[in-house]
């Protein structure tokens, strides 16, 4: 697969300018948190949250725990209201494949789950998409209402080319995952993401087992993937010029949100149907690396969240964060009217009521 770049037009003197006085004023935003302390605002004890998601009709979020370095990942159910937190899976994963299942290889021995995706298949039975290393695991969840639990149900391989991110599920079984930039990743690569060139795209998958390239998806950076269980239409995060991109499935119908505040990792949707996304506002690449540089350690960089209207992609910002006790947020839940963040860069899982502030 081969990508191409495509730079905005820049005044690049006057841009590199803004570009090294801003990090300068954000680096004063961006440092190392105390150890996590639990409280009716903060969750403990959970490695790297990669994403969230939703589970309808229940009080039960699944979380995708990273992990540390030397330390396994786990697919979780928390109930954020009484932190009541289920090890769903992880290691010692059963073959509990169904007929028909996408079949790569065995169960892995072990999980480091990153981005995911819940959505209901065409009997309505809900799927769990995670990807992990190489390969696209699929879950079934089950009893979901009550005592939750899944059930590995097959996987797919993700070819050496796709660098992979996030994955979004079809009712027919098919999926598709943000590609990110073709590899090796250089300084040159990051570079061009500073400068908004465009290296990634959406890549849907289905099951006849064909890869496709989703016209119109063109990113600087495809970072979360979301899919409209109604329409199919597909939604990709162009992290670098802050943007969100709808295509309808087969790349017909593009629309491109106006730029928002933040570089937009996940994107989730709400309990009120409209779409969110949270991303640092800094500099790109380089405003995170001193929280990179703390190899785990929770850490704090200035971020936002946006809502959008899936239809019009009008974002709304919900909420702004400069610095204060919240690591640097990878993914926002919101549900009730409560933001639930998950951090790549931390310990905790973070909640801040809009109504109360």
């Amino acid at each position: 697969m081969s990508r191409y770049f495509v730079g905005r037009p820049l005044k690049r003197g006057a841009w590199i300018a803004q570009s090294l006085a801003a990090a300068l004023l954000a680096a004063c935003d961006v440092g190392p948190l105390a150890s996590c302390t639990a409280s009716d605002t903060v969750i403990c004890d959970i490695q790297r949250t990669e994403d969230i998601e939703l589970v309808p009709d229940s009080r039960w979020f699944l979380v995708s725990e990273l992990g540390g370095a030397s330390t396994p990942g786990h697919i979780l159910a928390i109930d954020p209201v009484t932190k009541e937190r289920r090890v769903l899976a992880g290691t010692d994963i059963a073959d509990a494949a169904s007929p028909g299942a996408p079949q790569c290889g065995p169960p892995p021995a072990a999980l480091k789950p990153r981005g995911f995706h819940l959505s209901k298949d065409g009997t309505g039975e809900l799927r769990l998409l995670v990807i992990a290393g190489t390969r696209i695991e699929r879950f079934r969840v089950e009893d979901p209402a009550n005592d939750i639990a899944v059930a590995w149900d097959g996987c797919i391989d993700i070819p050496p080319e796709i660098q992979a991110n996030d994955v979004a599920g079809f009712a027919d079984g098919g999926l598709v995952v943000s590609h990110m930039y073709d590899p090796p990743r250089t300084e040159l690569t990051d570079l061009g993401f500073v400068f908004g060139q465009k290296t990634g795209v959406a890549m849907a998958w289905s099951t006849d087992g064909t890869w496709t390239e989703v016209p119109g998806t063109d990113a600087a950076f495809a970072n979360g993937i979301q899919v409209d269980p109604k329409t199919s239409r597909i939604y990709i995060s162009s992290m670098f010029t802050q943007r969100v991109i709808g295509v309808d499935r087969d790349g017909g119908n593009r629309r491109e949100s106006p730029r928002g505040p933040a570089q937009i990792d996940n994107l989730s949707w709400s309990d009120d149907g409209r779409m969110i996304g949270v991303g640092h506002t800094a500099v790109p690449i380089y405003g995170t690396r001193p929280c990179r540089a703390l190899n785990g350690q929770s850490c704090a960089f200035p971020f936002a969240v946006v809502a959008l209207d899936p239809t019009s992609l009008t974002p709304t910002t919900l909420y702004v964060q400069r610095r204060g006790n919240i690591p640097g947020a990878s993914v926002a839940a919101l549900k009730e009217g409560i933001l639930t963040f998950g951090t790549a860069f931390g310990d905790r899982m973070s909640r801040v009521n809009l109504g109360a502030r």
